[in-house]
């Protein structure tokens, strides 16, 4: 059998305000911990898509035409005139 054993005591006044304040500033600290991680989560997570984002949109460039592509291009585009005014039709 398990015995309890219960025990209280008494603070002084000033000294249950000053480890009531204390621990007040202890959980808002907490808080304000826990707000500051999650944004500096959320602008990590931000930063990530953007920079993702990024690197889509250079990949995206980096595959522009080269000075044989670009000729290859005009001459098409040049047949193309050409062909369309001698059959004057699209």
């Amino acid at each position: 059998m398990t015995t309890l054993l219960k025990k209280a005591f008494s603070l002084p006044q000033p000294e249950q305000e000053r480890l009531g304040a204390k621990w007040i500033a202890e959980i808002k600290a907490g808080q304000i911990r826990h707000q500051l991680f999650r944004a500096s989560e959320e602008h990590l997570e931000t930063r990530h898509k953007n920079e993702r984002l990024l690197e889509a949109l250079n990949a995206a460039y980096d595959d522009m035409p080269d000075a044989e592509e670009q000729t290859l291009l005009r001459n098409m585009r040049r047949h193309h005139r050409q062909f369309i005014k001698e059959n004057e039709q699209w």
